[in-house]
């Protein structure tokens, strides 16, 4: 076994997706149905085929598709052409939109997701909220957060156009620094949760092997020591390596094949990570926004229609937790306003006449 893990990789694969740019429009509607429309701006026609999408999408939407003047996420030269792509369709429910997932041939096709939609009436008012969830990656489940201060975690949270306007605005050279600082701890933590994640399999496949001398909890406990050879080694090293100084020639001599097909399980568990295709998800709500974990957009910015949510979807933000984008809002419901004004008013008519009858009987 010959592999080298090196983030040089990673980031080749990441950059896959830079040909394209995909976002993806929720409009929610009172009665529980979504109209999505999924947008697409890319640089080859080959972004444009189904099964090279970033969401399913078929032949039952309505598509439009152009030539246009404009860059892709910022690249290219002015007087650049690329090619669009407009596709909606109606859905009556959220388990419509799962159907299409349940059954989904597009390039995330891996990904687990899953839309969902409640309605709480409350007499004056009805709550509305709607939320689409990528489960994590690996088994394990470890906040990211643990891996980050307060302020990356914020900045790792924001939607990647987001970040690119704060990375080229006024304060550029501190969100720089931050950004340096985040992708440090989020090598850190890759490393940390990439680790355990092996160790798991390891003992899930290869557990009861009588010749096994060594427990999880061992292993586990290597992981400081497993983390800084490849710190000191900037993450380049050649897998044998890692296991013959961190575990011992006489494991890696015995388990030699173990641990192969273990590394090759971790490579097949971690595909949707370094694979997945990037894309912006949108969701607009009926009446006024109480809650969510989105990035408010600006009203102006999505036609009236209702303020817009905005989030990044891709492999970074749910490999060891799973990633809800959700979003509560709240309608007024006027009707009922006036009905319980006017029954008031019957009451109140009803109580004075009441009042003025039993003053003249007891005169």
């Amino acid at each position: 076994m010959k592999k080298v893990i090196t983030l040089v990789v990673l980031l080749l694969l990441l950059a896959f997706s830079c040909g394209q740019e995909t976002r993806v429009i929720n409009v929610v509607h009172e009665d529980g149905s979504i109209t999505r429309t999924v947008i697409i701006k890319a640089d080859a026609k080959d972004y444009l085929q189904f099964d090279r999408m970033a969401v399913p999408i078929d032949s039952t939407w309505q598509i439009r598709m152009d030539t246009l003047p404009g860059k892709i996420n910022g690249e290219g030269d002015d007087g650049d052409s690329i090619l669009y792509l407009e596709a909606t369709k109606h859905f009556e429910s959220v388990d419509e939109i799962n159907q299409t997932y349940t059954h989904d041939s597009s390039a995330n096709k891996r990904f687990s997701r899953k839309a969902a939609f409640a309605k709480r009436f409350r007499w004056f008012t009805t709550v509305y909220r709607y939320s689409e969830t990528v489960g994590r990656i690996y088994q394990l489940e470890v906040p990211v957060a643990n891996y980050l201060s307060t302020e990356e975690q914020e900045f790792f949270n924001l939607p990647n156009s987001v970040k690119s306007a704060l990375l080229t605005g006024k304060d550029s050279t501190h969100y720089h620094a931050l950004s340096d600082s985040l992708e440090d701890h989020f090598d850190v933590y890759f490393w940390n949760t990439s680790i355990r994640q092996w160790v798991s399999i390891f003992f899930d496949h290869f557990g009861d092997d009588p010749n096994l001398t060594m427990t999880k909890s061992d292993m586990l406990a290597k992981e400081e020591e497993v983390m800084s050879y490849l710190i000191e080694n900037r993450f380049g090293e050649n897998v044998d390596s890692i296991f013959l100084v961190s575990f011992g020639q006489p494991f890696y001599d015995a388990f030699k094949t173990e641990i192969d097909s273990t590394t090759a399980l971790l490579e097949v568990a971690s595909e949707p990570f370094f694979e997945s295709l990037g894309y912006d998800m949108e969701i607009r709500m009926p009446g006024k926004v109480i809650g969510t974990n989105g990035y408010l957009l600006e009203k102006d910015t999505v036609d009236g229609v209702g303020q817009g949510l905005l989030w990044t979807v891709e492999g970074s933000r749910f490999l060891t937790e799973d990633y809800e984008m959700w979003v509560e809002s709240r309608v007024n419901n006027y009707s009922l306003w006036v009905v319980t004004g006017i029954f008031i008013g019957f009451i109140s008519i009803g109580l004075v006449r009441l009042k003025r009858k039993s003053s003249v009987d007891s005169d």
